[in-house]
């Protein structure tokens, strides 16, 4: 088979599959006692239509995506009925499992491309937490020149994953870290660490559990309790930060906004700036599976924080999840109602999908701590 166009950067090293050949997505590799391959709808803008492969004499199995949505997606094959991960593609954290990813670029954007640009660092941190009792991991962004400006303190970000996630999704999936870089570059945002941690206060539910509201709740109350006991004053006690509210903000992805917005609105006197994207709240419950909220419900979480309100909220959806759209009108109504800033965006043509996020995260980071 003749091949053309150029290998993803999502590739294991030397893989030269899957690749993009004049605008096609294709997969191809070797399984000569497999009697059938497909691929199942990603369900965003990768494919929402199952892909079926063909087995060659030699006993490879080649699949295509015609015009594939650019950014970051999810992905796993169906060999013989049975889930498994494409030998070509590295492994990343989502489905809630370790799972394949495809990187398409996204012609002339390069907001989370590396770039020739003073880069910061990704930090591994490892503590024992006293509300969870296990070892947990923190990644921590740090800015250019955060060593060298040994007396500069900056504000912090504390920025979550989705559900199915982990603490490494926002820097690897997110490229939260290149993100930064690029802004700082062009001086559209504050130099500030970004903190990600694990949004799971105990082991998560079995892939494909739905989640029920009891553990919905005991998921948003956990991680409020680790976050505000165990990580703020770690990260405050090891890092040069500004350690006060209004040098400090709270934003998430799906379950992670719902987290953000929920623990963050009950605890102002430490996060002044929040952020939900696609955050997993749905006000009137058609869709909620227990993540529905009720119509008092910015009213009752600001009760508990008493004088403090936030100084901005930053809520976003990709314009094809309409629930979650529909979830930020409706936040942003409540938001309205009560005198609270905030800032909508909604992202064309995109899903429940990373490049949703990314492109939030470009918009949100430049309105943090001006």
């Amino acid at each position: 088979m003749s091949e053309t166009g150029q290998p993803l950067s999502s590739n294991v090293p030397g893989a030269r599959f899957p690749r993009l050949e004049s605008g096609r997505l294709v997969f191809r590799f070797h399984a000569p006692d497999a009697k059938s391959v497909r691929l199942p709808a990603p369900g965003d803008s990768l494919g929402t239509e199952p892909v079926e492969f063909a087995r060659d004499a030699d006993g490879f199995w080649t699949g295509a995506i015609d015009a594939p949505g650019p950014g970051f997606h999810y992905y796993r094959l169906q060999i013989d009925g049975l889930l498994v991960n494409d030998p070509g593609s590295q492994a990343f954290s989502g489905y809630g499992l370790a799972a394949s990813g495809v990187e398409i670029p996204e012609p002339g954007n390069t907001e989370a491309e590396f770039r020739d640009v003073p880069h910061g660092d990704v930090r591994s941190r490892w503590y024992h937490s006293t509300v969870t009792g296990d070892w947990r991991q923190l990644l921590i962004y740090t800015p250019p020149g955060y060593d060298a400006a040994s007396s500069r303190r900056y504000p912090a970000l504390y920025l979550q994953h989705g559900s199915g996630e982990d603490e490494t999704s926002w820097s690897r999936q997110g490229r939260a870290g290149v993100i930064l870089d690029n802004l700082l570059a062009a001086s559209a945002a504050e130099p500030m660490l970004i903190v990600m941690g694990s949004g799971y206060p105990a082991p998560p539910a079995e892939p494909g559990t739905p989640p029920s509201p009891e553990r919905i709740q005991q998921v948003i109350d956990g991680f409020g309790d680790v976050l505000l006991r165990d990580v703020v004053p770690l990260v405050d006690g090891l890092y040069r930060t500004k350690a006060d509210r209004d040098n400090r903000a709270l934003a998430g992805l799906s379950m992670g906004g719902r987290q953000a917005l929920a623990v963050g609105l009950r605890s102002l006197e430490q996060f002044a700036w929040l952020g939900g994207l696609s955050p997993a709240v749905w006000v009137d419950g058609t869709a909620g599976r227990g993540w529905t909220v009720g119509p008092d419900w910015v009213q009752e979480s600001l009760k508990a924080s008493g004088e403090f309100r936030p100084r901005h909220v930053f809520l976003t959806a990709g314009s094809l999840e309409t629930q979650f759209v529909t979830a930020i009108e409706d936040l942003a109504g409540m938001f309205t109602e009560v005198g609270i800033e905030h800032t909508s965006y909604v992202s064309p043509g995109t899903s429940h999908e990373w490049l949703t996020w990314r492109r939030s995260l470009v918009r949100l980071a430049p309105l943090l701590f001006r």
